[in-house]
């Protein structure tokens, strides 16, 4: 899974992909300037981003306002990483949607433990989805068929109705009956 990591310090860049490098699936994406992290936030998908909150040209905030605002992001999760402890900080970054908090220094095992769940979450999301697309043309493809099935019948076919349900079975979901 892609994590987005967005801090303009080359350090913590390199401090936090060690760190998720411990993680088997994370493939991690630095990135030291938070307006070039945004424009490749437009034609790709991060599954996670790992976001700093004081940075010069642009802060964790106003990045994360931004990227809720592009399209199919809001569904992302996205980590705030600050040493700023002010709560009026953090109230408004869960205002804009922020999924969770690290304090800097960031302690590894709860890094991986919070970046770990988050990713869970979101290959649970992301296959949820996709199941719902794959019934949903299931759904598409079987309504013609049904309608024909059931206007067949009302139009005089002799076929018994389960003989029926099995044809429309077996064409739109590649149902085979099982062997006697």
């Amino acid at each position: 899974m892609n994590v987005l990591i967005v801090d303009d310090n080359k350090l913590n860049l390199e401090l936090f992909c060690h760190m998720l490098s411990m993680l088997d699936t994370v493939v991690a994406r630095p990135m030291a300037d938070p307006v070039a992290a945004l424009a490749w936030c437009e034609h790709n998908t991060p599954d996670l981003v790992l976001l700093d909150y004081m940075m010069p040209e642009l802060d964790g905030l106003e990045f994360l306002r931004r990227f809720r605002a592009l399209a199919g992001k809001q569904e992302v999760p996205v980590v705030m990483v600050t040493a700023d402890t002010e709560v009026a900080v953090r109230h408004e970054a869960l205002r804009l949607s922020a999924n969770d908090f690290l304090t800097k220094p960031v302690n590894h095992a709860e890094l991986n433990a919070r970046v770990g769940n988050l990713l869970a979450l979101r290959r649970a999301q992301l296959q949820l989805a996709e199941r719902a697309d794959w019934l949903s043309h299931a759904v598409r493809k079987a309504t013609p068929m049904w309608w024909r099935v059931n206007t067949r019948r009302s139009a005089g076919c002799r076929a018994p109705p389960n003989i029926a349900i099995r044809r429309l079975a077996a064409t739109c979901c590649g149902w085979q009956p099982m062997p006697a």
